[in-house]
């Protein structure tokens, strides 16, 4: 199906330089093309630098060329309303692009810093800990004061001071509790004022600030300290540890697939900041030298958001701040979606003045310093821009719009615009955010923006309903107009997609503001471990997560509920635990699911616990957060139901490994709408072309073929690349024990690669059993001779008459003595963990799993252009496909070159048929029966693909005849209510594709050079984006299983562009000839692999 997306490619850019080159001398037409082919170029061969100078540089290129049409050929000044509309949107589009240049300005990695020796053991600094409390409740106080009491530094330099906001009596008897100073104020009256009448009254040389939810680990000191060697020095920042899902994460039940907001400022713009020598105070989990803030007088800015100008006020007087980025504290408090409006707004109120102070009152700060405070400003800025935004499509419905252009002259200006600085905003935020969520982040601000002291969250909310009721207005006029008036088109395509692309954000935004309730008296998180029940009965188990209360775990056999349990976990050996079980289920694929809860835990046992849980145990890792996750952007849209879904009805179906389950069904209706989607909106765009063909060929000829050449590829394309975003592999699970395997590999004429093939096998060290039979299918060469050389007590070796394949394999399969048969190409190598992982895969798939294929690559890719191409033909365009097929438990071959199958299932369909395509026509044996094929995509083996045309020719004709072969054994299997029977329709469309592509669209491209442009013309760049994005998502998906499995993709650039550019032309013909060659009734043979 690559093929599909990428045959079009290269012939849509060179034909649309033909037909629009003269376009091209105007405003720069052309750039948009070379920077894109630049930037793809560079994305597909991981040109890392090269990618973000493309995408840097490109982006403002594009950007100038777009404000120049905007501003001079834009502008009505006749119609004032709609001039102001358009000075005011130009004004947030300069905001959106000055957000992007001065986030490429702060992001950065931490500057090298020369090791510290450690601090001077007989005079340490002297260090008094300032720990706040406003509304978090006293449990998490009392965390925090038993981690800075176990502070490993000398007890005579330490002080603990709470600083009470909230003045409860409580937190007045846990200071006394735990003898450290207290001091209250009203919270009103600021935070600031409270940290300086501490500061006043301090008489350390150093002052750490630690929030009431911020647990230091113990060698924080150790850790810090030693900075301050440097005299000029005035405070270190550190990293905090995430572990409480923020307030989106919570909302939309995305804490694994999206990191926290503030993961892209602790781990790429502090260190950005930091090496700008601009590092800001954030306001917690910092050391501070008093005397640096005794000479600004104290903490500024008594607004709740002292950090950024305390920052500020320290650098402009010449003093330097550093940051750690290491997980020296650990917040654990989840903010209430109310506080969170309130911080966020105080944070937004602070943040215009250092655009003020900056820019007229820079004082001694370097030009660097001014520009890194001066993104640290734009954040309320960017917020009203977007405000315009959502305001915009509404002009544009009642007949107010901004500006008037041509549709097309609009969207060749403002998609590469909008595209480059999409693709920039991914380059430069990867992996911590999606451009996609920053526009989700912004609109909360522009939400907190409305939220007072008095009404923290129904104004929001209001502003929230209006806006979305403006977007559902606006995207339902501009279908009614779009579809009833004549012209409506620019309606439908400003104000109804621009309104549908602000939905996303503002539900996000909602869903986040509305918040859902946290049950949990402590936060759970997840830990990796064994764990050994002592009582009721001995056995082992795998630790879940864990929290103060209690943890689940995966255990040998269910317990009984409420039955008392004892246990111990690795980590605190020595501490038994004991407890209730709270929930007992047994899984379906062995083992049992248990949750305990904790019960007589004496202190020592919860001290361990807390010190397990939080790693204040002095283990000061590097920052961790989980990576965006594709299918977190399908959860945006999705934002509305699961927020109103009540944890109670999830509860059944979860557990600390399995959320809310997005279904193959669901997934497939999502893809299959988005295609339709596509494919509606193309279909009324080749109308024009259906009519300008219609004039040269009958109007049948001219709609079929339209159809075959742009429409229907173009379906495919959007819902393979709608599928793949919605693919999550299931993780790789090992087996205890590994069960016994037999392997048959059949060998015709292979003395050049059957010794490093059998090496391969014995080079696995699987676990379990194996037995290796290689059948020798009359070989005329040396292969006899080689597999006798071999001396393995594994190795059984059959000879035979040359019979072909299927014969060799089914004599193999006789003698089999395993229930688990895996086949293997004789001209095959295994990759490292190849047969645990796709026997692993074949236990762990669903019940009815008869056979998984495993995942096939290029091994001789470099020995000339026939196999550069090949390489990213099964890099690329075979694993898309065995992805999409499975994600819908449709595979639908189990090629011979890799797969593992069930012995009794074999030997129930007759082994593998005497056909060309023996493992196509086998495979769908094994559907007709009911059974399921799975695909380890994570089980990979390396095939020797064919190095002359002649050899490329015979295999790819077999693989097609292998297709109709597959059809007349079984052509009842169309008919099966399974979602694996769509897949079979669609291969019946590939030889209608092949043939068109071949006799009609090849011409049509001949045609076009001599100024024929009927057939490939301007239209058939409806696929050149999807071809784009298709490539795109496929190549990360596949870079990211190399890099699991330590594989680095190599550059092929070379074998890319003739990839693009040849590849259907060689295998359409192949195909052509196999279909063919099978419906005359030609002799068969085995030929190639």
């Amino acid at each position: 199906m690559t093929v599909l997306s990428t045959r079009f490619f290269f012939w849509a850019f060179f034909i649309s330089w033909a037909i629009w080159k003269p376009r091209f001398d105007s405003l720069g037409g052309g750039l948009p093309y070379f920077i894109f082919a630049g930037y793809l170029l560079s994305l597909l061969f991981s040109y890392h630098h090269l990618k973000k100078g493309f995408l840097f540089f490109g982006t403002f290129l594009l950007a100038g060329r777009y404000f120049y049409w905007r501003l001079f050929h834009t502008f009505q000044l006749e119609d004032k309303a709609g001039a102001l509309l358009n000075l005011l949107l130009i004004t947030a589009e300069l905001l959106s692009v000055a957000g992007v240049f001065f986030l490429s300005f702060q992001l950065g990695k931490d500057p090298k810093r020369k090791k510290l020796p450690p601090a001077a053991a007989d005079d340490p600094l002297s260090v008094e800990l300032f720990i706040v409390i406003t509304e978090e409740p006293a449990e998490a106080a009392e965390r925090t004061l038993t981690a800075s009491a176990a502070l490993e530094y000398p007890t005579a330099q330490k002080k603990i001071s709470l600083l009470d906001l909230s003045g409860r009596e409580e937190i007045r008897r846990l200071a006394d509790r735990f003898e450290a100073d207290y001091l209250t104020r009203s919270q009103k009256s600021g935070r600031s004022r409270l940290l300086n009448e501490a500061l006043g009254r301090s008489s350390a040389e150093s002052i750490l600030i630690l929030q009431a939810d911020h647990l230091p680990s113990r060698n924080f000191l150790k850790e810090i300290v030693p900075f301050f060697q440097d005299e000029k020095l005035a405070f270190v920042q550190t990293a905090a540890r995430l572990v409480v899902p923020d307030p989106f994460q919570q909302a939309l039940l995305l804490n694994r697939e999206i990191p926290q907001e503030q993961a892209l400022f602790l781990q790429r713009i502090e260190p950005g900041l930091d090496r700008l020598g601009a590092a800001v105070f954030t306001g917690s989990g910092a050391l501070f030298r008093r005397t640096a803030l005794q000479e600004i007088g104290g903490f500024q800015a008594d607004d709740g958001e002292e950090g950024f100008h305390t920052s500020l006020a320290l650098h402009r007087r010449g003093w330097r701040s550093a940051y750690v980025h290491r997980n020296l504290t650990t917040r654990l408090a989840a903010e209430k979606s109310g506080a969170f409006l309130t911080h966020r707004f105080e944070r937004l109120r602070s943040a215009l003045p250092l655009l003020k102070k900056n820019v007229l009152e820079r004082g001694s700060l370097t030009a660097k310093q001014a520009l890194g405070y001066a993104g640290l400003g734009l954040p309320p800025l960017l917020a009203l821009a977007r405000l315009i935004f959502f305001l915009v499509p509404l002009a544009f419905v009642v007949g107010i719009p901004p500006f008037r252009a041509p549709l097309g002259t609009l969207l060749s200006f403002f998609l590469p615009f909008y595209l480059s600085q999409f693709f920039l905003l991914a380059a430069l935020g990867r992996p911590q955010r999606h451009p996609l969520w920053s526009t989700v982040y912004q609109t909360a601000d522009l939400l907190a923006l409305f939220s007072t002291e008095e009404e923290q969250k129904r104004k929001p909310i209001s502003v929230a309903v209006i806006l979305i009721g403006i977007q559902f207005f606006s995207l339902f006029s501009s279908l009614f107009r779009a579809f009833s008036q004549p012209g409506g088109e620019e309606a439908l395509f400003i104000g109804g997609v621009w309104a549908a692309y602000n939905l996303i954000p503002l539900i996000a935004a909602l869903a986040a503001v509305v918040g859902r309730p946290q049950r949990r008296v402590a936060p759970r998180i997840e830990r990796s471990g064994r764990c050994r029940i002592v009582q009721p009965a001995h056995q082992q188990a795998a630790l879940l997560d864990l929290s103060e209360t209690g943890l689940h775990l995966k255990a040998e056999a269910p317990l009984p509920a409420a039955s008392p349990i004892t246990l111990e976990i690795e980590p605190l050996r020595g501490i038994l635990l004991k407890g209730t079980v709270a929930r007992s289920e047994a899984l379906p694929r062995g083992g049992a699911f248990i949750g305990i809860r904790f019960s007589g835990l004496g202190e020592k046992e919860r001290r361990a616990l807390r010190e397990l849980i939080y790693d204040s145990d002095g283990r000061a890792r590097e920052t961790e957060e989980p990576l965006f996750h594709r299918n977190a952007l399908f959860s945006i849209a999705a934002a509305p139901t699961r927020t109103i879904l009540d944890e109670q009805l999830l509860r059944p179906s979860r557990s600390p490994a399995r959320r809310y389950y997005f279904g193959p069904g669901q997934k497939f209706t999502s893809a299959l709408l988005l295609g339709l989607l596509w494919l509606s909106l193309t279909s009324y765009l080749a109308l024009p072309w259906i009519d300008d063909l219609a004039h040269v060929v009958p109007k049948p000829f001219a709609v079929a073929t339209i159809i075959f050449i742009a429409l229907l590829p173009g379906f495919i394309n959007a819902f393979l690349m709608s599928s793949l975003l919605f693919d999550r592999r299931p993780p790789y699970v090992p087996l205890d024990p590994y069960p016994p395997i037999t392997l048959l590999v059949a060998a015709f004429n292979e003395e050049r690669t059957i010794r490093q093939t059998v090496k391969s096998v014995f080079d696995q060290h699987y676990p379990g059993a194996v037995e290796l039979i290689v059948i020798d299918d009359g070989s005329t060469d040396n292969t006899a001779a080689l597999l006798k050389s071999i001396d393995h007590p594994s190795l059984k070796v059959i000879h035979a008459d040359h019979g072909g394949k299927a014969k060799a394999l089914n004599l193999g399969l006789q003698q089999a003595r395993h229930e688990i048969v895996i086949t293997i190409d004789a001209d095959c190598a295994l990759f490292r963990g190849a047969l645990e992982r796709i026997v692993a895969r074949l236990s762990n798939d669903p019940p009815g799993t008869a056979a998984v294929a495993g995942a096939v690559l290029a091994r001789n890719s470099r020995n000339n252009w026939i196999t550069r191409i090949q390489e990213w033909d099964y890099f690329h365009g075979i694993a898309s496909v065995k992805r999409l097929q499975s994600l819908y438990h449709g595979t639908l071959v189990a090629q011979g070159a890799f797969s593992a199958f069930r012995k009794r299932v074999l030997l129930e369909v007759g082994g593998w048929p005497e056909t060309v395509g023996e493992d196509i026509v086998q495979t769908w044996a094994m559907l007709k029966k009911g059974y399921r094929i799975g695909f380890a995509e994570n089980a990979i083996v390396f095939t020797n693909v064919p190095e002359t045309f002649q050899a490329f020719f015979r295999q790819r004709r077999r693989w097609a005849r292998g297709l109709i072969e597959a059809f007349k054994f079984y052509p009842r299997i169309l008919f099966q209510p399974r979602l694996s029977t769509l897949f079979i329709y669609w291969n019946l469309l590939f030889p209608v594709l092949d043939l068109v592509y071949l006799f009609i669209f090849i011409p049509g491209v001949i045609a076009a050079f001599f100024g024929y442009y009927f057939i490939a013309g301007p239209m058939t760049l409806a696929v050149l984006p999807l071809a784009l994005i298709v490539n795109a998502v496929m190549f990360r998906i596949q870079r990211r299983m190399f890099q699991e499995q330590g594989l680095k993709v190599r550059r092929n650039i070379f074998g890319f562009i003739w990839f693009m550019l040849t590849y259907q032309v060689f295998m359409a013909p192949a195909s052509v000839a196999g279909y063919l060659a099978e419906l005359a009734g030609l002799r068969k043979g085995w030929g190639t692999k």
